[in-house]
């Protein structure tokens, strides 16, 4: 399974090349990495990726910083700078490629860039090597570097960019995705690219099964490549990891298809596996996931899971008219029954859902206003923000700003009428509003987990992914652990 974005010092101190800490390469200071001598890397990666295109080249991004983490130096990326990188046959094979070095003195262009083509959300990992198809598909994305060095650390490079090679070349020669078909048999080739990725499955690399379904997914022509995929995560119920990263990848708006074979995965034993089949779910918004995601809620014992089981339901159910009451009756039975506000969060973020609805505001405003743990009534008014009924601004000034005495709190009360009255014209309010919500995800330790991380989001935004402060530890999308309470904005 892919490490997180942070590593314990222990861990740093037993293993400073086989496992290498995440790195904020944005960051970094002190010289910069010289260039390579010999591979032809582009200044940018905007650049780099219309070259591509032009060409019909496979993309080939590193993400390498010579000092990481405030001034340390990285070692596994001194490896690959001045020994992997500079090795004729990965030189050779460079040429295949359009390649880009984002360095640690690259340009917010740069980074934002990045951020945009391949969904990067939290930290930017140093080493990191990305590979895509000429119209910016994803092929692969491998974070750290626990490939050795010398020759094994060679090796493990040639094989990489061999591997992206080859899915460029199967691409190149089935119809998928609107590709045209190379000569031959159109219908054979494509199944015969199908097959390949479908191998690529068996590997044991979590990015990999994670690019490789959203590949499938993608190219997928009346479930002809959706179908064995599911096969395969039917058949992974030992490979808990396996099963996250092919459902993440199934994440996708519309993907009606999947929907069943997920909605079994709500009863797995393994609960981060039940818990990114909720959040597959979310992103599907299928109004046949309501029923079970229904069921699920009371025997969910885990607590993130259990907010990722609400977020969904509210998703699916504020989209299906005939199910809308019952699941924002349900929501709001569970926001007034939870204990703790890491638990408030699940059902308050899948009302979040419910735009416009009258019925739901004021649900969400009677709690707010009797609600005293502060952390609580901070998830509340974010709540009303996202509904946006016109007249919870005034209850927001009234009932909630009339009576708090904290400047942090009355501040993001204010942000919070201010998005909701529609006088925040220049963004600040809704800022400080998501500024506050990343400080308090982060004092609860997180209401999202691991199940959320590193999912695509071109077509759909879930409700509540509040991007981690600067200070807070780990975190990512929908908080993370780490941090202290408080912060601009809110209270403590």
């Amino acid at each position: 399974m892919r490490r997180p974005l942070a590593v314990a010092a222990l861990m740093l101190a037993l293993a400073p090349l086989a496992a290498p800490p995440a790195a904020r390469a944005e960051d970094t200071k002190g010289t910069p990495p010289a260039l390579p001598e010999y591979i032809d890397w582009k200044p940018t990666i905007g650049e780099a990726a219309e070259l591509a295109k032009k060409e019909n080249k496979p993309l080939f991004v590193a993400i390498n910083a010579e000092r990481v983490d405030g001034g340390r130096l990285e070692p596994a990326a001194k490896e690959l700078r001045e020994n992997t990188y500079r090795d004729p046959a990965v030189v050779a094979k460079s040429k295949l490629f359009v390649c880009a070095l984002l360095r640690p003195d690259g340009t917010s262009a740069d980074y934002a860039e990045l951020r945009q083509r391949f969904s990067i959300d939290g930290l930017v990992v140093s080493p990191q090597h990305i590979f895509a198809h000429p119209d910016g598909t994803l092929i692969d994305r491998r974070e750290y570097w626990p490939y050795g060095t010398g020759q094994a650390a060679v090796d493990a490079m040639l094989k990489m960019m061999d591997e992206a090679l080859a899915a460029f070349r199967q691409r190149a020669g089935a119809p998928a995705g609107g590709d045209a078909a190379a000569k031959g048999d159109p219908a054979a080739q494509r199944a015969e690219w199908i097959r390949t990725m479908i191998e690529r499955l068996k590997g044991d690399d979590a990015g990999t099964w994670q690019s490789t379904t959203k590949e499938l997914v993608k190219a997928d022509e009346k479930g002809d490549c959706i179908e064995p995929l599911l096969t395969v995560l039917v058949e992974a119920k030992k490979d808990g990891p396996k099963q996250v990263a092919i459902l993440k990848g199934l994440g996708k708006p519309g993907l009606e298809l999947v929907v069943p074979t997920v909605v079994a995965l709500l009863e797995a034993k393994d609960v981060e596996v039940r818990s990114a089949a909720a959040v597959t779910l979310e992103y599907i918004g299928s109004a046949r996931s309501v029923e079970p995601l229904t069921k699920r809620l009371p025997r969910e014992k885990d607590d993130l899971a259990w907010n990722n089981v609400c977020r969904a339901l509210g998703r699916c159910g504020a989209a299906a008219p005939s199910a809308r009451e019952a699941v924002r009756k349900a929501l709001v039975r569970e926001m007034n029954a939870a204990k703790s506000a890491k638990t408030a969060a699940g059902p308050l973020i899948g009302l979040a859902y419910f735009e416009k609805d009258a019925d739901a505001a004021r649900a969400v405003e009677k709690f707010a206003a009797k609600e005293g743990d502060r952390t609580k009534r901070g998830y509340a008014l974010w709540t009303l923000s996202e509904i946006k009924d016109p007249d919870s601004a005034k209850f927001v000034r009234e009932e909630i700003l009339a009576h708090e005495t904290d400047l942090r709190a009355s501040a993001y009360a204010r942000a919070v009428a201010s998005v909701i009255a529609g006088t925040d014209s220049d963004g600040t309010s809704r800022d400080s509003v998501e500024r506050g919500m990343s400080f308090l995800s982060g004092a609860v330790g997180g209401v999202g987990g691991e199940a959320r991380r590193d999912r695509e989001q071109n077509e759909f935004k879930p409700k509540g992914e509040f991007a981690r402060p600067p200070g807070f530890g780990p975190g990512g999308p929908g908080g993370g652990p780490g941090g202290a309470p408080g912060g601009p904005g809110m209270g403590g």
